[in-house]
């Protein structure tokens, strides 16, 4: 049995969902957990587990323009400004918490004070986040999105400078870039909710967005003809045609996701890795030039898996359909094996450090 300090990033919600699979599971092995967290995943996790179980950290948010977009050096700039303020606040609460809950081990989602508190107490860190394939694993990026890596990666190494082991998430099982037995690369987690949900009937097409993009896609759909699309982001319940828009139930959704017989999206880790889980094709549009949501497109092509497009309108969605034998052959060989590879490489880290103790 380990004592782990887990810190989580709150900008989204992906770290969140991840971090809480996990979290369940090294309960469940009798790991006593102390969990940390800024923004929205200190408010998810207060929800679920008591005051003594979560302690907040302040973090700065990412910078985004009015495309939603990821404005990478003024994130930065964001990150340093706050640094100080936010670094005596942070490095009292960790301390007092360390000194109280004596971990044996930290793990960081993508929070970067955890790796400064692990450094100042020699403790080791575990980093588990899907952003460090941009880091460590060998990449293939088309000259125009160049820039935009080489500031996401920027920021990256900001967020996390070093970690004593990476676990990264990814379903396209990328090559690191140089043999490292500290670096891992694992399946995506995949929450409770889908790991149970039951696949039926497939006969709509399940669209989710950030609603200026859900908004603006609606009368394309109303165009495809022979076609029913259940659209989660504009937050509202509403039937319009061969259009159903949805309000936000993580259970419906999942059962929506299912049973559809594709999905299209903006392109975030999470849905795409559920939808792959559940065998459905995707076709995706980067939500404001987001890296992230590029190389996560990118790879999702070059697996065969779906679409990655610029805009999201009749025509595109039309050859998406066109193009569901293809792609659905190729889904259909996805096996991510629940979540037992990324336990399996936890567990082995967990018991090394113990060990050492």
């Amino acid at each position: 049995m380990a004592r782990i300090l887990y810190s989580v990033q709150g900008v989204g919600m992906g770290h969140a969902m991840r971090s809480k699979t996990i979290i369940e599971y090294l309960k469940k092995q009798d790991h006593q957990v102390l969990i940390t967290a800024n923004n929205k995943a200190y408010k998810f996790f207060k929800k679920i587990y008591s005051n003594l179980e979560v302690h907040k950290l302040k973090g700065a948010d990412f910078i985004l323009d009015n495309q939603g977009r990821v404005k990478a050096f003024s994130t930065l700039a964001e990150y340093f400004k706050t640094l100080p303020r936010y670094s005596y606040y942070n490095f009292k609460k960790l301390v007092h918490l360390i000194e109280e809950f004596n971990p044996d081990i930290i793990i960081t989602d993508f929070e970067p004070f955890a790796q400064f508190i692990s450094h100042f107490y020699d403790l080791p860190l575990i980093s588990i986040d899907n952003q460090h394939r941009i880091t460590h694993c060998q990449l293939d990026i088309p000259s125009k999105y160049r820039d935009q890596y080489l500031e996401a990666r920027a920021v990256i190494r900001t967020f996390i400078l070093t970690a004593d082991y990476y676990l990264i998430t990814d379903f396209a099982d990328s090559r690191i870039k140089r043999k490292d037995d500290k670096v891992y690369v694992v399946p995506p987690v995949i929450r409770k909710k889908i790991l149970e949900v039951q696949e039926n009937k497939q006969d709509h097409i399940v669209v989710y967005m950030w609603k200026k993009y859900a908004k603006n896609i609606i009368p394309e759909l109303k165009k495809v003809k022979n076609q029913k699309f259940i659209v989660y982001g504009l937050q509202k319940s509403k039937h319009d045609g061969n259009v159903v828009l949805r309000d936000f139930s993580e259970i419906q959704m999942a059962k929506d996701l299912a049973s559809a017989k594709a999905v299209i999206a903006n392109a975030g880790f999470t849905l795409i890795t559920e939808s792959l889980y559940l065998h459905k094709p995707i076709m995706v549009v980067p939500m404001g030039g987001q890296f992230e949501q590029i190389l996560n497109g990118l790879q999702l092509e070059k697996e065969g898996y779906g679409l990655m497009v610029d805009k999201i309108d009749q025509v595109t969605i039309e050859s998406f359909i066109q193009q569901l034998p293809k792609f659905k052959k190729r889904v259909n060989q996805i096996d991510f094996k629940g979540n037992k590879k990324v336990f399996e490489t936890l567990d082995k880290i967990i018991k090394k450090e113990v060990k050492k103790k």
